[in-house]
């Protein structure tokens, strides 16, 4: 599972205490490490 360029992306809410954050990719929810949420590149 991935995201590709052009996907939508909305952000859900954050874990608590500093875990991961869920997000929306195109109507499919993911959870992510912070790591990986900090390398999404957003482009308006």
């Amino acid at each position: 599972m991935g995201i590709l360029p052009g996907s939508q992306v909305e952000m859900i809410r954050r874990a608590p205490m500093g875990g991961g954050w869920y997000i929306k990719v195109d109507n499919k929810v993911i959870a992510m490490r912070t790591e990986e949420f900090d390398s999404i590149v957003l482009q308006a």
